[in-house]
């Protein structure tokens, strides 16, 4: 099996609502769709696995200490799996924690399911499942939103 991959950071900007960081968010992944930054980073990545691990770890020490939160957002397939003939009911992933990031939020889609999940460290985030609350009333929102246009 031959995976290529690789973590894109961006600094996440902070808005009062959803409404005001919707567009710029998409000007912002938009943007990426025709940048070489991936795969940059694809290949740094790949250079950094072929280190010997000493030099990854301190690599990736100096990184995450700068961060508090891996998001990672997946569109993994427009259609719902089938497996023996059933359809499937849910998923779910985490995205990875590395060294020091003790927090993660993670939303995968699969056709029309939606998953979310978030873990954290309780000394970060006392309780994550307010934060996947807030998404799911802000997701919720934008949706119906979209279907009264």
């Amino acid at each position: 099996m031959n995976n290529d991959f690789g973590s894109l950071l961006i600094d996440m900007k902070l808005f009062q609502n959803v409404q005001e960081a919707l567009p710029f968010y998409k000007a912002l992944f938009g943007k990426m769709k025709n940048s070489l930054a991936p795969f940059g980073v694809l290949f740094a990545t790949k250079l950094t696995v072929a280190l010997p691990f000493n030099f990854p770890k301190m690599l990736a020490d100096d990184l995450t200490s700068k961060f508090t939160l891996v998001y990672s957002n997946l569109n993994a397939s427009k259609k719902r799996y089938v497996f023996d003939g059933h359809k499937m009911l849910g998923q779910f992933f985490f995205a990875p924690g590395v060294n020091k990031l003790s927090s993660g939020f993670s939303v995968l889609t699969i056709g029309d399911v939606m998953s979310v999940a978030a873990f954290s460290d309780a000394n970060c985030m006392a309780d994550p499942q307010e934060l996947v609350d807030h998404f799911v009333r802000i997701n919720d929102s934008c949706m119906r939103e979209v279907k009264d246009e």
